[in-house]
């Protein structure tokens, strides 16, 4: 025997058992298929020779891959056109075509169908799944993506071919409390869970998959919201596809807003999408913002220089206590951008001066909070990282204590407030860290909007002039004041 037939031969086997297809030697060998033909199969032999549906799509999708592989540019006999694709492709594809009944009357099964139809005006229950088992390949075969309402064009075609048939066994749109169902719709959501798992596919092919989809219903975000939480993370602390993880979060945004909704506490509600709490969950949060807000996303970067040459003439005729005033002429002076910034948002607090009480320790007196709470609860300098944690454990008990909220919270660092170097936010054990304190600024005012947090009491009146100010976001829960009133108004005039 020839040693290249031997060789041919041995790996051939390798090939098969390393699919995991040690039983289709046998069947390929029958059909006279070396290593060297099985790089010319097509879809119509692979029916040929394989005719279980599922396992002939297991076998395709490992073919597939290993011929890309070896030879990227061949895949033209396995990616055959298909019907399938061409009519939900078409811009016409409501009326007038036939490529439903051209895909059956392509196979003997499918012949059989329509001919039995034809005799005897019904339809057997085997004959339903056949019909729903061939168009289905040939959706996967093409990779073809179906949509809801695309669904509902496969059925009208049904139903042309045999009138007397039910559509609701095929497909039920879905209601306003329920997802889409039908054995149509819910075989072809099976195909697509194991053809996932068959592929061992990485995140982002599926996130590649999910963005191309028009609609989503409620039964496709839960997957995905399962793999964000199981799988998302690992791959995003690797620095691996960063932006199409993102845009696979923006696909689950419906049910993500849901939870926020529902959600008891933040716990809860981070254990379930747990990619706020790595290191890039700020990232997560401006996509959520820029979702619910679309037109704000960026303004208070847009209107922040301006803001600043104007509030400065505001400060020196409305702060009153001594020691802001003693901040005040010491900001005039500094030269850095980020101390300025800093320094501009804590005095804020006192011309919009807290006006909420609580009670204290021992829970008999009513306490107002002071200036110097309110400033705290929005910004933390600490002199060395290594401190914050400290310190952050002693504002949550004082703030806690009298049911109060904190988080999230901005912390600076810096030798002194004259030149702050280190930007970060502290919310629910971890740590964002951030390029600028205006950064610090936009990002925490998202986390409080995104997952629909209250503004700490001691500092609300100024996170609500913020909201309200730069970023023209009005909700019938906001709080207002004559102070806040009266800086806006100042500000629209000068």
């Amino acid at each position: 025997m020839c040693y290249c037939y031997i060789q041919i031969v041995s790996d051939l086997k390798s090939l098969l058992d390393e699919w995991e297809f040690p039983e289709m030697y046998s069947v390929l060998q029958e059909n006279e298929i070396t290593i060297n033909e099985l790089k010319h199969l097509t879809n119509e032999d692979l029916k040929e020779i394989i005719p279980v549906l599922g396992k002939r799509i297991r076998f395709r999708e490992k073919l597939f891959l290993w011929k890309e592989k070896i030879c990227p540019q061949s895949n033209e006999t396995l990616s055959v056109h298909s019907k399938v694709g061409t009519w939900l492709n078409s811009p016409a594809n409501s009326k007038g075509f036939n490529d439903i009944a051209q895909i059956l009357r392509s196979c003997g099964k499918g012949r059989a169908i329509v001919d039995y139809y034809t005799e005897n005006n019904q339809l057997l229950e085997s004959h339903r799944h056949d019909i729903i088992s061939i168009i289905l390949e040939e959706v996967v075969t093409s990779n073809c993506i179906l949509h809801i309402s695309d669904f509902t064009l496969i059925c009208e075609q049904i139903l042309s071919l045999f009138p007397n048939e039910n559509k609701d066994f095929y497909f039920i749109p879905r209601g306003p409390r329920k997802n889409p169902s039908g054995r149509l719709y819910d075989k072809y959501h099976n195909l697509k869970s194991k053809r996932r798992k068959v592929l061992g596919r990485s995140l982002s092919n599926q996130i590649n998959e999910s963005s191309e989809e028009d609609e989503i219903d409620e039964k496709t975000l839960s997957s995905l919201k399962e793999i964000l939480r199981t799988d998302v993370s690992k791959c995003l602390s690797n620095s691996c596809n960063q932006t199409k993880a993102s845009e696979f979060w923006v696909t689950t945004f419906p049910i993500r807003k849901k939870d926020i909704k529902a959600a008891k506490s933040n716990v809860v509600l981070l254990n379930h999408w747990p990619g706020y709490k790595q290191s890039f969950g700020y990232v997560l949060i401006k996509s959520d913002f820029k979702l619910l807000y679309p037109d704000s996303e960026n303004l208070l970067y847009s209107k922040w220089e301006k803001f600043i040459n104007r509030i400065i003439d505001f400060f020196n005729s409305n702060i009153k206590d001594q020691a802001s005033r003693e901040e005040l002429a010491l900001c005039k002076q500094l030269s850095n951008k980020d101390s300025v910034n800093y320094m501009v948002i804590k005095l804020l607090n006192s011309v919009i001066k807290p006006t909420a009480r609580f009670k204290s320790q021992d829970g008999n007196v009513l306490k107002k909070f002071t200036i110097s709470d309110a400033q705290e609860s929005l910004t933390l300098h600490v002199t060395n990282l290594s401190d914050y944690e400290v310190k952050i454990n002693g504002l949550k008990e004082k703030y806690y204590a009298s049911s109060n909220t904190l988080q999230p919270i901005i912390i600076v660092v810096g030798a002194s407030m004259l030149n702050i170097n280190q930007f970060f936010i502290y919310f629910d054990s971890v740590l964002y860290s951030l390029n600028s304190y205006i950064e610090c600024v936009d990002v925490t005012f998202k986390i409080f909007n995104v997952l629909n947090l209250s503004y700490p009491k001691a500092s609300e009146g100024v996170w609500y002039f913020i909201q309200k100010f730069f970023y023209n976001i009005t909700t019938p829960f906001d709080k207002s004041s004559p102070s806040i009133i009266s800086l806006i108004n100042y500000l629209h005039e000068h």
